[in-house]
């Protein structure tokens, strides 16, 4: 059975001034390394220290799942070269023209992942047994969640899918 463990934790910080969240950052460990989420750009080195404390390196990685193209999710996809990408057509096609006053949308996002392997997620469709995709739109047009089937029962790593706890 595929195991979760928690990269990095998100966090949600807001003042009279502005708002700062990212996103959480997970592994999932099964047949294959599949991290879902890659964080923002000042998270990179914090990500690379959560990879070796596990004794990973990026290239350990064979599948990334992006929920979604917020930049607190999706700036360090340079990071996972040999990876498979799954992620939404839908959400790439948005991030060619986001909806005015979409500032978590960066409009240049389809040009960073130029060169990367991509595998367009489809509702349901299994990455490896106990790992699923499902399509949770709302948040984005092409929000993504995982299901991973755990010794414990099901786990939906839901992104913002759920914005917190008290969501549930």
């Amino acid at each position: 059975m595929p195991t979760i463990e928690l990269l990095l934790r998100g966090f949600n910080v807001r003042s009279n001034q502005a708002g700062l969240g990212t996103s959480t950052i997970v592994l999932v460990r099964g047949r294959n390394n599949i991290v879902v989420d890659v964080g923002p750009y000042g998270r990179k080195a914090l990500l690379d220290e959560a990879l070796k404390a596990r004794g990973l390196t990026p290239n350990d990685i064979q599948y990334v799942v992006l929920t979604h193209a917020h930049w607190d999710h999706c700036q360090n996809v340079d990071m996972f070269p040999k990876a498979t990408w799954i992620m939404s057509q839908a959400e790439i096609e948005y991030t060619r023209h986001p909806r005015p006053g979409d500032f978590a949308t960066p409009s240049y996002f389809a040009a960073t992942i130029q060169g990367l392997k991509i595998q367009y997620a489809k509702e349901g469709m299994e990455i490896e047994p106990g790992v699923k995709i499902i399509e949770t739109p709302g948040h984005t047009p092409g929000h993504l969640s995982v299901v991973v089937t755990t010794d414990q029962g099901p786990v939906v790593l839901a992104a913002d899918a759920l914005s917190d706890a008290d969501s549930i």
